[in-house]
């Protein structure tokens, strides 16, 4: 998977650089498939690679005001991590792909937000031919997932139970504004922007 990298990314906070990876990626998958295959057997991600740097990100390209909803929160993950994820999401999307609802298009291949729009709006513009007819829609976004119960849902679709609890290791999140960082928190519910499997 390193030889399928970007090389122009930047490295992330564990500070391995992409195109290191991408460079060496014959001699490192011999030393990086036995991390990867510790990890998931033991269920614990490796502690270097759980760090993560937030950094928050305006939604508009001009924010006037430091109003927290401003601001989109942007997951800076380990690439060796991301790696890692990608590895595990693949197994996710194999388990739970085929339950999943067809008109479920949020973290879809070839679905977009587009998608979905469109095909609302062709029935209620379908229901409101009709007379007397109304709709109302209420658009409703989340962010929290509840550990114990993400934990539950994702077993009883057939998800391995190692694999559950692998999902289940939190990663340190630290906010980056500027040059400036907080403290390390342990992030167990919100599912910042760009991490994969802890959406």
């Amino acid at each position: 998977m390193f030889q399928y990298l970007n090389s122009k990314k930047a490295a992330d906070p564990d500070i391995i650089s992409p195109c290191l990876l991408k460079q060496c990626a014959g001699q490192l998958s011999c030393v990086f498939t036995g991390v990867f295959s510790v990890s998931l057997s033991q269920c614990k991600i490796p502690q270097c690679f759980k760090k993560s740097t937030i950094i928050p990100v305006p939604k508009k390209s001009t924010a006037s005001c430091l109003n927290g909803y401003s601001y989109r929160p942007i997951a800076l993950t380990s690439v060796v991590m991301q790696t890692l994820e990608s590895l595990v999401f693949q197994v996710l999307k194999s388990i739970i792909d085929p339950l999943l609802d067809r008109f479920k298009y949020a973290y879809r291949e070839d679905r977009s937000v587009v998608d979905a729009v469109s095909l609302i709006l062709f029935y209620i513009l379908q229901h409101l031919d009709n007379p007397n007819t109304y709709a109302s829609i209420l658009f409703v976004a989340f962010n929290t997932i509840i550990p114990s119960k993400l934990f539950e849902k994702i077993q009883d679709v057939g998800v391995p139970q190692s694999m559950c609890l692998w999902i289940l290791d939190f990663q340190l999140m630290v906010e980056k504004i500027g040059d400036n960082l907080s403290s390390s928190l342990t992030l167990s519910t919100a599912t910042p922007q760009a991490v994969f499997c802890h959406q």
